[in-house]
């Protein structure tokens, strides 16, 4: 989808600026993310995804606590894995929410 250039000029849009609907459509199917669990005992969870590079960004945060593991202190990606650390072992199962970025 795109705007046609009438809508364009009404928005004050130039034409040459961006295509709305493939800005959309290009966000949406890159899109990369999830849940992971940091065991009871655990300060870190390695999640798997063919879509992670070494170059990539991941934004972890905890979607739960447990009383010891209240915070992510740090994402670091590898080919094809992320390893979501916390700050502390936690002493009960704990899920992680995670969104690539880029």
């Amino acid at each position: 989808m795109s705007l046609s250039a009438d809508a364009r000029n009404r928005l004050g849009i130039a034409v040459t600026d961006f295509n709305i609907g493939n800005e959309i459509a290009d966000a949406v199917d890159h899109v990369v993310g999830g849940r992971a669990t940091v065991l009871a005992g655990q300060s870190s969870i390695v999640v798997t995804n063919s879509a992670i590079s070494a170059s990539s960004n991941v934004v972890a945060t905890l979607a739960g606590t447990d009383g010891t593991a209240l915070y992510v202190t740090k994402a670091v990606c590898a080919n094809h894995t992320v390893t979501i650390s916390v700050n502390a072992a936690a002493t009960a199962n704990v899920a992680v929410a995670w969104l690539k970025v880029s």
